[in-house]
């Protein structure tokens, strides 16, 4: 920990003063400050004649300074000698970097106009435009006065009916068109009961496989209770066939439904034919 410091003791006389040293070199110009507002510019006084530069003296040399005695005492601090002669002032230093410009002046007034020049010789008449479009036609005028009707003259006398002409011979036949399509006959039902655990059924009409009416149609009935399974493909056949007909066939003369699995009771499967 440091000591608390001691008091400080009493300043000693001054020496006598040196003389001044030579002056030292100017030191660098500070940046000049941001320029003012420029101000209005008043006139240029005539500018008068540069009196002649008087020469400078010489600088006279610096003794040799005397050895430092030892340090006495510090007595009390005697008074200020006076202060020795000002040395040469040195070279002025370089001029430092011009500022930035300050803000431009206000815009002085705009001076009166000038007189009008003279007006220009006319020039030449421009070709003619061409013609504008025609107008709209004016409103019909109103219809004149109906003028009276002229006498009716008298009927002529009927003419004498001419003598009737021959008959003409009949034209020939045309060809006769193209018979209609047959018109569709009664639709009969046709069925067969399939026993239950099976998982196909086939019927054709008439029940008979050389049936010569057609199908129009054909489906199943399942019993309406119980584990059903469910149904893979339903499709025309032509006689005990299990496939369906070529694509165009006009000889299904039957229907066959197929299941997934077996059905819990027998089932039916019918066909609808026409002659």
């Amino acid at each position: 920990m440091t000591g608390a410091t001691g008091s400080t003791g009493a300043t000693g006389a001054t020496g006598n003063q040196g003389a001044t040293g030579e002056q030292g070199p100017t030191g660098a110009r500070g940046p000049t400050g941001s320029a003012g507002a420029t101000g209005a510019q008043g006139a240029t006084g005539a500018q008068g004649t540069t009196g002649s530069t008087g020469a400078t003296g010489s600088t006279g040399a610096t003794g040799n300074q005397g050895a430092t005695g030892s340090t006495g005492a510090t007595g009390a601090q005697g008074a200020t000698g006076a202060q020795g002669t000002t040395g040469a002032t040195g070279a002025q230093g370089a001029t430092g970097p011009a500022g930035a410009q300050g803000p431009t002046g206000a815009r002085g007034a705009t001076g009166a106009q000038g007189p009008t020049g003279q007006s220009g010789v006319n020039g030449t008449t421009g070709s003619q435009g061409p013609t504008g479009m025609r107008g709209p036609t004016g409103a019909q005028g109103p219809t004149g006065a109906m003028g009276p009707t002229g006498a009716k003259g008298s009927t002529g006398s009927k003419g004498a009916t001419g003598s009737k002409g021959t008959t003409g011979a009949n034209g020939t036949t045309g060809a006769r068109g193209p018979t209609g399509a047959a018109g569709i006959g009664a639709v009969t039902v046709y069925s067969a009961t399939i026993p239950a655990a099976t998982t196909a059924g086939s019927v054709n009409c008439q029940n008979n496989p050389a049936s010569v009416m057609r199908a129009v149609g054909g489906g199943s009935q399942t019993p309406g209770s119980g584990n059903q399974a469910q149904l893979d493909s339903s499709f025309a056949i032509s006689g005990a066939g299990t496939n369906l007909p070529a694509n165009g066939s006009t000889s299904a003369n039957g229907w066959r439904v197929v299941y997934h699995g077996s059905q819990t009771g027998p089932w039916t499967v019918f066909v609808l034919c026409v002659q």
